[in-house]
């Protein structure tokens, strides 16, 4: 009998512990995301590049740049290769 009385409130508890394990998460992903933004952004001022066209999907990401001239764009690129969350870079033209 006391089990079933507590189980409503336990059920409660549980849930709620799941929603904070799930917003932390989405706190974390969104903090990561910022940052990788931040240092997009600063790539682009350091280097001297314009973005043309920029968009995001889940696991693309497409960047129209301009440049100058071609030292700044292969600069530009050399440290876009060395970001963490990048993985491979393809050039079209």
């Amino acid at each position: 009998a006391i089990v079933t009385a507590f189980k409503s409130g336990e059920d409660t508890y549980r849930h709620t512990q799941t929603k904070l394990t799930i917003s932390k998460q989405q706190l974390a992903s969104t903090a990561q995301t910022v940052a990788f933004f931040q240092s997009i952004q600063q790539l682009r001022q350091k280097y001297n590049v314009t973005y043309n066209n920029f968009s995001l999907t889940e696991n693309l990401m497409h960047v129209a740049v301009q440049a100058s001239s071609s030292q700044p764009l292969t600069d530009f690129i050399a440290a876009l290769k060395n970001e963490k969350r990048i993985d491979v870079i393809s050039i079209d033209k």
